[in-house]
């Protein structure tokens, strides 16, 4: 891959991220992209190519946050869909424009990537250090039942000297609510005339939604939920709801407010600034969430009103998440210690994905005797005549 700083073959091992085992993959540009999922505790669903393009949503298909698609295609979109940050750094007097995780720029860089992925599953973090301008991004990817889907990234200053950073961050193609799988599939640039976007301004809350349900009849199917995006972390100098100015910026342009963007597809956008001195970072978290009702979306309002700095009540539900998600795994003994912990962690994740093809027990370790005898009948005749089974309590652990 151009634009990267060193030769070093990939390399991964197990690593501790904020106290969570997880496995961390060096020199991640060496690798072709590849797939992986994120998981919840609740009805998230997230699955994210280590080029930082992705899709999710809740419950299935049909409530996409971006578009549900197959593997290679959300490779390839990585410029166009998902997370998407660009930078305008000024140090000693010379400003240049950094696009971590991009091709756009290949060569104009001496880059180094890494992917560290929490052994509990539920978040994922990748990393871009630029080896000319002394900075670090990370973005990480995780789920909250309450919130939704929650990316957070920081920016790291390690260099000799401070910078001024100019950026724009935020998601691209997002979806509005009420595109099923198949009109996705089917009918892309027709679903795009359907698209609005707007923005409340006072709180930068974005609404996704479809001016009305595309239908055959003609007969009126109003729209009456929306997907929505927000962000906290860094003092909004405006808000974007496109991805028609991000040119614009890239030349060093001024930008427009985007306060009702129609027949295009959607986007949530931040446009911000601020200051690192060496040895100093700085982190802004921006999330989305499918299918709030009008209600919904006023008691969202009327929280990021009441506060505009989230970034800690995030950080925890995320954590929460995990210690749920622990849990979970604990009741059908998917823990495993041992001197291996590449083979525990491997145990973990097959006991997860056992449960979320085929849920929990009922009872934690009990079982019906009546059930029991019943699986009998089918799987064992001779033994179940036995008159032994009907001495057998109501409960069997």
């Amino acid at each position: 891959m151009s634009g990267v700083g060193t030769a070093e073959a990939p390399t991964g091992e197990l690593r501790e991220l904020d106290g969570e085992p997880g496995y961390h993959i060096a020199h991640l540009e060496g690798l072709a992209p590849f797939f992986m999922s994120v998981v919840s505790d609740s009805d998230l669903w997230l699955f994210l190519s280590s080029t930082g393009c992705l899709t999710a949503g809740r419950r299935d298909p049909d409530q996409a946050l971006f578009p549900y698609t197959t593997d290679d295609r959300i490779h390839d979109s990585a410029e166009v869909t998902g997370g998407k940050t660009l930078l305008r750094v000024t140090r000693g007097g010379e400003t240049a424009l950094w696009e971590p995780l991009s091709e756009r720029q290949a060569g104009r860089w001496r880059l180094e990537r890494a992917l560290w992925k929490g052994t509990l599953g539920h978040r994922v973090q990748l990393e871009e250090v630029n080896l000319d301008l002394g900075l670090t991004y990370r973005c990480q990817w995780a789920t909250s039942e309450r919130h939704g889907v929650v990316r957070r990234v920081e920016l790291e200053a390690w260099g000799d000297a401070p910078v001024a950073v100019e950026l724009l961050d935020g998601l691209q193609n997002v979806l509005p609510h009420g595109l099923d799988r198949r009109f996705q599939m089917e009918y892309s640039t027709l679903a795009d005339g359907y698209k609005r976007t707007e923005l409340l301004e006072d709180v930068g809350l974005a609404l996704f939604r479809l001016s009305s349900i595309p239908v055959d009849k003609a007969e009126p199917c109003e729209a009456l939920r929306v997907n929505v995006a927000w962000a906290t972390g860094l003092e909004a100098r405006t808000h974007l709801l496109s991805s028609a100015q991000l040119g614009a910026f890239r030349r060093g342009e001024g930008l427009r407010p985007e306060a009702d963007v129609r027949g295009q597809r959607g986007a949530f956008f931040v446009h911000s600034g601020f200051a690192l001195e060496p040895g100093t970072r700085r982190a802004w978290w921006v999330v989305a969430d499918v299918g709030l009702d009008a209600a919904a979306v006023v008691a969202l309002r009327q929280t990021l009103r009441d506060t505009s700095e989230r970034g800690c009540e995030l950080d925890a539900a995320v954590a929460d998440g995990g210690r749920n998600l622990r849990s979970l795994v604990a009741s059908v003994d998917g823990l495993q210690v041992t001197a291996d912990a590449l083979s525990g962690a491997r145990h973990y994740a097959n006991a997860l994905y056992n449960v979320m093809r085929g849920g929990l027990p009922l009872a934690g370790g009990e079982v019906s005797s009546a059930d029991f005898i019943t699986f009998l009948a089918r799987s064992n005749r001779d033994l179940a005549a036995s008159p032994l089974l009907q001495a057998l309590p109501e409960r069997l652990s």
